[in-house]
């Protein structure tokens, strides 16, 4: 039985993601994680965390993650890169890009040792937006209960001398 928390694993090496959700398995028991080819990506996943596998390819991993952006995902992004991956200007460029999206980076070789405390980061990080439109919501409600309050106030004195 799962918590709710549902992690999905991006990429083309279905070996990998599948290894990536054992070690998810083994650290967040309670988790559902799924795996999920790039190319089958349609809408906005319903998950508490993407992880993207980027060995080899940081740019279109980066793509991959402001493609999820632009889907409406506020969640947290991780992005699974070789520590070689990251030279060159087209890495660098997706590496930034990535970046300023807010996704982070991790190795796979420290997979069992950084992903988990990365994604919690990143879970706890993404919650603020969701806290700011809670807010608004409700300072939208208190607003609408105020607005009826005075309409009844008015509409009751205005009646008797009608």
């Amino acid at each position: 039985m799962t918590s709710g928390l549902r992690i999905l694993v991006v990429g083309t090496d279905a070996a990998f993601a599948r290894a990536v959700c054992e070690v998810l398995a083994a650290q967040l028991p309670d988790a559902a994680c799924d795996t999920l080819d790039p190319a089958r990506l349609r809408g906005k996943p319903v998950a508490a965390a993407v992880v993207i596998d980027a060995r080899g390819d940081i740019p279109g991993a980066a793509a991959i993650a402001e493609r999820l952006r632009a889907m409406g995902f506020l969640s947290g992004i991780a992005l699974l890169a070789d520590d070689a991956d990251s030279t060159g200007p087209d890495a660098a460029e997706g590496t930034d890009a990535a970046r300023r999206m807010g996704a982070v980076l991790v190795s796979p070789d420290v997979i069992a040792s950084q992903l988990v405390p990365r994604l919690a980061e990143l879970m706890a990080a993404s919650a603020a937006p969701y806290a700011d439109q809670v807010m608004r919501a409700r300072r939208l409600v208190a607003a609408g209960e105020i607005a009826m309050g005075l309409q009844h106030a008015l509409n009751n004195p205005i009646a008797g001398i009608m």
